[in-house]
């Protein structure tokens, strides 16, 4: 009579219950994230066993992928720990082999730290600064031209709204000109002027918009200064407040993924004509 599988099942559960149960280590700095997943950072499995990772950055560090290892010696996925995916801090891993007599499987999260804003000008000063200053930001990174102009994914989705104009500026050469949006402004007023990723507001109960007073910003070369230069002095006596929003990112070529700051740099200064 056929026992519907019953017998090899049971033969399986006990083969498991006798199978031995392995380390499994998750290796990390503290500073850099926390292991929510499996707790204290170890757990012991049975090979076909599979089970939750889970790993939180701290805000100044963001994930790039994991690593298995033994030792120093870097190991496939799916070599003896398969991983459901390589590039999310979530994910499941399936205990596949038995590892061999010494190993030790380690399992560690490869982070990269967040890009920083090294200083900001003009400074906060109780005399003010001249309304014609320009603002620079210092970053302690290269950053990416996606940072303060539109992708063409970008345009295209704004380009589904009505009355935008888009804000150009050619960063090539005469020769070769190479234009990018980098801001907006609906139909023809200029006090409802966008730029990407940057306010300049001046603070007061309505926050007035102040970019119809600035250039095109314009990181240097090497891309870590952002300069935004006047267009048209500011009025005398203006309290200023500048953002730099977040989103303004590096590049991770190997994986081309952007890299935001942890938070948007937000300062204030006063415009006044000097005595």
């Amino acid at each position: 009579m056929d026992d519907g599988g019953t017998r090899e099942q049971i033969k399986n559960k006990l083969e498991y219950s006798d199978a031995p149960s392995y380390k499994i280590k998750v290796e990390y700095s503290g500073k850099t994230g926390i292991v929510n997943t499996p707790t204290g950072g170890e757990t012991f499995q049975k090979v076909t066993d599979t089970f939750p990772l889970k790993f939180k950055t701290t805000d100044d560090y963001d994930f790039l992928y994991w690593t298995i290892t033994d030792g120093e010696q870097e190991l496939n996925n799916g070599q003896y720990l398969q991983l459901a995916s390589l590039y999310n801090q979530e994910t499941e891993c399936t205990f596949i082999k038995t590892p061999e007599p010494g190993m030790q499987l380690c399992l560690t999260p490869v982070v990269i730290e967040r890009p920083s804003v090294g200083s900001t000008y003009p400074e906060k000063n109780p005399k003010g600064v001249p309304p014609n200053t320009s603002i620079v930001v210092n970053f302690d990174k290269s950053m990416s031209l996606d940072s303060i102009y539109y992708t063409q994914d970008e345009i295209d989705e704004l380009n589904q709204k009505e009355g935008l104009a888009f804000l150009s500026v050619n960063i090539g050469t005469q020769q070769n000109p190479d234009y990018r949006k980098y801001g907006y402004k609906i139909g023809n007023n200029n006090a409802s002027i966008v730029f990407k990723n940057i306010k300049i507001e001046e603070m007061n109960s309505t926050n007035t918009n102040l970019l119809q007073y600035f250039n095109a910003p314009a990181f240097n070369e090497a891309r870590n200064e952002l300069t935004i230069a006047v267009k048209t002095a500011l009025p005398d006596g203006t309290s200023v407040r500048v953002t730099i929003d977040k989103k303004f990112s590096t590049k991770y070529e190997p994986l081309n993924k952007s890299i935001t700051l942890s938070k948007s740099e937000i300062w204030p200064y006063f415009a006044k004509i000097q005595d």
